[in-house]
């Protein structure tokens, strides 16, 4: 055989192989697509490649966030992310930069309430709650805003909001917080509450991780009061979170390089690959957590022991509610400050909204966080319905979204600007209520 022709050859038999290849990757993906079809779910390459950014961008979030003593969930709550939380000692922990927010608006309140102050005074309310009540900022607040500004009783006052909810918060923090603030200075004019989803599915996630139900969320306070036992084995279960996070970060960016997500075989595997990752990281997560919460321990961070289920968590976070809400109304009475406490939707009440196929599939949930929500709510309008009968300024929102066909929620909790806008004007329609 000639020098040419074993060339030739030598290039023949690859080429035929990628050939082959090629044409058996081409079979299977328009096998896979029909297969797809003929289910009714057809592939669409523009909804995986937003479904793997998403994917991505939220759980490379959380894993470097959890790695510094933050959480996502917390972190969507606030634009300049990756900033420092701390503990604190009124409220259980605090973001570093809102002590700076707190000193700009007590001299506000100096310069305008204050003895001697030469201000003018405005209507100024202050919001507490967890997340979804600091991402109220996102179309909510300015449209609740703009609504009281337009009753005649506002009409000559400078209405501005203080936004102090805390990602994560749940009673009896909104109640520390609020004793805090006014022992500081701060002097509004309304206070508005909203919560209730973390007071049931934070006190079921902490009773599932050995923490006591009304101790703050466990994911941040065992991270910031566990140093004590940052031992090896905790610091191995830190690794294995960040190289959860480099993994996603490696799949979403070869993803976007190569188009994978317009070959439905390929889309798909990605997903998977990812959904291994968010697998790898919850094992992770649960073990460093458990470490840290272990029964031989400090009790002051595990809180005194609790014998009982979810079930019995829900119903002290329901109790724990309740009670803090009604305290929160006779301080706010002492001080002349009208209070609207309001009752947060969620997307795991049943009744509360049809999903949409986006929410259903952003949506998704741990089993604690969605019996929370089955469980919970319901004890919780029971408990808002009383809370009316005692003379608490209590609305409750979580039907807000009933006849909404459109999608609303960004995942089990949090939702868009368009339902912030309808929750503003449930929460400006039960304030103008409230009016003298």
């Amino acid at each position: 055989m000639s020098e040419e022709s074993t060339r030739s050859t030598t290039w023949r038999k690859p080429l035929v192989s990628l050939g082959l290849a090629l044409g058996a990757l081409g079979c299977g993906e328009l096998g896979y697509r029909i297969y797809g079809a003929a289910r009714g779910v057809a592939y669409d390459a523009a909804e995986t490649r937003v479904d793997i950014n998403a994917f991505g961008e939220s759980m490379a979030n959380r894993f470097s966030a959890l790695a510094e003593g933050e959480e996502r969930q917390e972190l969507r709550a606030i634009a300049d992310q990756g900033m420092s939380m701390i503990p604190h000692p009124f409220f259980a922990f605090e973001f570093v930069h809102k002590q700076e927010q707190i000193l700009r608006d007590l001299e506000y309140f100096e310069r305008t309430k204050g003895e001697g102050g030469t201000g003018k005074p405005g209507f100024d309310i202050l919001i507490l709650g967890g997340s979804v009540a600091a991402e109220f900022r996102a179309g909510g607040v300015a449209h609740m805003i703009g609504l009281l500004a337009a009753d005649p009783r506002l009409a000559d006052k400078r209405l501005r909001e203080f936004v102090y909810a805390r990602g994560s918060g749940k009673q009896p923090q909104q109640l520390n917080l609020l004793t805090y603030l006014l022992s500081l200075g701060f002097a509004p004019d309304v206070v508005i509450n909203l919560d209730g989803f973390n007071e049931v599915a934070l006190a079921t996630t902490n009773q599932i991780n050995g923490v006591h139900p009304l101790h703050p969320a466990h994911t941040y306070w065992l991270h910031l009061n566990g140093s004590q036992v940052l031992d090896t084995e905790a610091v191995g279960f830190l690794l294995d979170m960040k190289l959860a996070r480099r993994r996603v970060e490696e799949l979403v960016e070869q993803s976007e390089r190569w188009g994978l997500h317009r070959s439905a075989l390929l889309g798909r595997w990605t997903l998977s690959r990812l959904t291994a990752a968010q697998g790898a990281q919850r094992v992770a997560n649960e073990s460093y957590t458990g470490h840290l919460a272990q029964a031989e321990r400090n009790r002051a961070i595990t809180g005194p022991a609790f014998a009982g289920d979810s079930e019995a968590a829900i119903a002290m976070g329901v109790r724990s509610w309740s009670t803090c809400s009604a305290s929160m109304q006779a301080i706010c009475d002492v001080h002349g400050i009208i209070y609207l406490h309001a009752l947060q939707p969620t997307l795991h009440d049943r009744g509360s909204k049809v999903p949409t196929p986006w929410e259903l599939r952003v949506g998704r949930a741990g089993q604690g966080w969605r019996t929370a929500a089955a469980s919970g709510y319901p004890q919780l309008r029971a408990a808002g319905a009383e809370l009316v009968k005692r003379g608490v300024g209590f609305v409750d929102t979580s039907g807000v979204f009933r006849d909404e066909a459109n999608d609303i929620y960004k995942d089990a909790c949090h939702f868009n600007e368009a339902g912030n806008r309808l929750l503003a004007e449930q929460l400006a329609k039960a304030l103008l209520a409230g009016l003298p």
